[in-house]
């Protein structure tokens, strides 16, 4: 069935054959499609229809290989919800990236939606991140700007602001 799936999603001239198609290789965990769904993501602007349902499809295959379209569709503030469901799917490998992304480009921070993607993580696995993170940054002559920036991901959940904020003070005082 799985050859006969990506034919559909990759041309059927139903959106929602596509769309079915498209979630049925999340259910047959079809990981071979991941570079495909990763291309429909990126021509989200010529077939949104196909893209939300790549997005989708990627976040639940929980494969990391698609973790870098989600990305740029999440700085590209494209559908913040439908993003932020299927960067969660993937877990906690998906974390560091976004981090890391949030240190870089702090100012994604200050869009409405910026917050959804974190929203969706467990705390039981950012917070480890976030202060595996400060630890890995502590020296870098950087260090108070993106400490900021992980601190405003945390800034509105309690207690990891106030764990992540004991970290940051016990590393740098």
């Amino acid at each position: 069935a799985i050859p006969l799936l990506r034919l559909s999603f990759a041309g059927d001239i139903s959106s929602e054959v596509r769309d079915a198609a498209g979630r049925e290789h999340e259910r047959l965990n079809d990981t071979e499609s991941v570079d495909t769904f990763c291309v429909a993501l990126a021509q989200r602007e010529q077939d949104h229809d196909r893209a939300k349902t790549a997005a989708y499809a990627l976040g639940y295959l929980g494969e990391v290989r698609g973790l870098d379209a989600l990305v740029a569709a999440y700085e590209a503030a494209w559908l913040p919800a439908v993003v932020a469901e299927s960067i969660a799917a993937i877990g906690p490998a998906a974390i560091p990236v976004l981090l890391e992304l949030v240190e870089e480009r702090p100012a994604l921070l200050k869009r409405s939606s910026a917050s959804t993607v974190f929203d969706e993580l467990r705390s039981d696995a950012l917070l480890p991140a976030l202060i595996e993170r400060v630890e890995a940054i502590a020296q870098a002559s950087d260090f108070v700007p993106r400490a900021t920036a992980l601190m405003e991901l945390v800034k509105a959940r309690s207690p990891l602001d106030k764990q992540l904020g004991a970290r940051i003070l016990e590393l740098r005082p």
